[in-house]
């Protein structure tokens, strides 16, 4: 188990590099698989209070993302519950992809790098 979430917090932690350069270039449709998943986790989070301050999100941006977050877990509970096995994995990567890119698109290059930090931050942590 130590093990696995050292492997997690060292994904995460690429993931932001990469994700930081990807933003430099201007080219964010261009992140990894990898990526795209550690954005998502955005996503399964609860959007409250803590998190709006942690990003310091504006109205716009909560009541996007709010509604995201919403539209994501009805869409990855519906995949679930309809999907055999091997369609799952093809329709999970088809979500996060969309995903991804969607929160890419409502949050700015300071507040995913931000998140993305805090995502590394706690991993690193539950190792120790």
């Amino acid at each position: 188990m130590k093990k696995y979430l050292t492997f997690l917090a060292i994904v995460a932690l690429a993931a932001f590099v990469n994700v930081s350069s990807a933003f430099a270039s201007g080219s964010v449709s261009t992140l990894s698989s990898t990526e795209k998943r550690v954005v998502t986790m955005l996503l399964q989070k609860e959007i409250n209070r803590d998190l709006i301050l942690e990003l310091e999100l504006n109205e716009m941006q909560y009541i996007k993302l709010k509604e995201l977050n919403r539209k994501f877990k009805r869409d990855t509970q519906s995949s679930q519950l309809l999907l055999a096995s091997a369609e799952l994995d093809a329709k999970a990567q088809e979500l996060v992809n969309t995903y991804a890119q969607a929160v890419t698109d409502i949050l700015t290059e300071k507040q995913l790098n931000a998140f993305i930090t805090n995502q590394t931050v706690q991993l690193t942590q539950v190792t120790k």
